[in-house]
């Protein structure tokens, strides 16, 4: 290198680290700059480690179809059962100069970091001066789930539930429109997102803020499919994902730690429907219960709670649920601390529970899944009882510290 560009790089590089914030507080937090870089050396670990069928034979052969047709002409051929904008960043990832697998799992993890920022960005709501909001974004990027989904798997959840947080952080800061639309973009990743708009209706509800603007919730899905569809992608096609993945689901469980664990599944088909209206009575149930017997005003504490419960209750009650499914609650969960650490034990479960779902593929079956189902239980009741005392719909006193 040039010496004299030499000693500009280094002029810059020591202006970054004296003026920087982001620089001067890791400086000042020595710990925290540690475990973010543990961090990220145990993602860039992980990268080459293949442990399943996830990459080569799921996001494999989309990736090369995608190499070989173009990234752009790609989007117009039925090559994938994910949603098109998926299919727009793996275009982006093949253009990096590393293996196809390791392109694949990049995506995530830059969604990780986007996540752990947003985290701090979140918990900044309730804790605006001192470093919990940094330290809740770090235990975020360690959660074991968290980092077999992306770091190890190479799976996308991250990615819908970045948006998910953005959207909470606009319920907190009252702009319910904005909330909207960044569920419409999680929505337009993946379908799990929908797991979520329980949560919103309730706190919608408790604002007084008007249900109609859920009628932008397609609207991200539908700008989003658009450069597939001028692409050539047929528009029927493009529009029908979700009711395909919808359609294509196996066993009532897949091993989620679902109350499915414990029934008998002698006709599916027809349990599979009838636990989809079972699911959307209980949440409704809650969604009344809650908007109509409280009695106390929602702060930011209780909102948070109430998002937690609600997210974690459609993939403990749905049929065909995977085991990520739970990933929105896990990372609820694993902020919990952080934010009412009252509730740390029932967080502390729904994260267990959900570790031991991942268990079978992470060749570790180390606690039946009945049983982690009954953990998820006693988890969604510790919250719900909570709940219930703290917006004043029971006596008693919990303390939402």
């Amino acid at each position: 290198m040039n010496p004299r560009m030499s000693n500009a790089l280094q002029n810059r590089i020591g202006r970054f680290m004296t003026e920087s914030t982001f620089a001067r507080t890791l400086q000042q937090h020595w710990l925290a700059g540690s475990v973010l870089l543990l961090a990220v050396l145990a993602r860039v670990f992980l990268l080459k480690v293949i442990p399943n069928t996830d990459v080569p034979e799921g996001y494999g052969p989309w990736y090369d179809e995608i190499v070989q047709y173009g990234r752009v002409k790609a989007w117009g051929r039925d090559i994938s059962d994910y949603a098109p904008p998926y299919l727009y960043l793996l275009s982006l990832a093949s253009l990096l100069p590393f293996h196809k697998f390791v392109n694949i799992k990049l995506v995530p993890l830059v969604f990780d970091l986007w996540a752990a920022w947003l985290c701090v960005r979140l918990v900044k709501r309730i804790h605006p001066v001192g470093p919990i909001p940094m330290l809740a974004g770090l235990l975020f990027l360690l959660g074991p789930t968290v980092m077999a989904n992306s770091a190890l798997w190479g799976q996308v959840d991250v990615i819908y539930m970045t948006f998910l947080l953005l959207s909470l952080i606009y319920v907190l800061d009252e702009r319910p429109t904005r909330s909207v639309l960044a569920f419409s973009l999680a929505l337009a990743f993946k379908l799990q997102a929908a797991f979520f708009l329980p949560a919103l209706v309730v706190l919608f509800l408790e604002r007084g803020w008007r249900l109609w603007r859920f009628a932008l919730a397609p609207v991200g899905y539908l700008l989003l499919s658009v450069p597939a569809i001028l692409a050539g992608r047929a528009i029927g096609n493009t529009l029908t994902v979700y009711l395909r993945q919808v359609g294509s689901q196996g066993s009532l469980e897949q091993n989620a730690a679902s109350i499915y664990q414990w029934l008998p599944s002698p006709d599916p088909q027809l349990q599979a429907r009838a636990g989809i209206v079972f699911a959307a009575a209980v949440c409704g149930f809650f969604i009344a219960a809650i908007h109509y017997l409280a009695k106390n005003k929602f702060d930011r504490k209780t909102q948070f709670s109430i998002a937690m419960l609600m997210a974690a209750l459609p993939p403990f009650l749905l049929p065909n649920m995977h085991e990520r499914y739970a990933y929105c609650s896990d990372v609820l969960a694993t902020l919990t601390p952080f934010v009412v650490p009252s509730l740390t034990l029932p967080a502390g479960l729904l994260i267990f529970a959900s570790l031991a779902s991942y268990g079978p593929f992470l060749r570790h079956d180390w606690l039946p899944l009945p049983y982690a189902a009954a953990i998820n239980a006693v988890a969604l009741y510790l919250l719900a009882k909570n709940i219930a005392r703290t917006t004043g719909m029971i006596s008693g006193r919990t303390p939402q510290s």
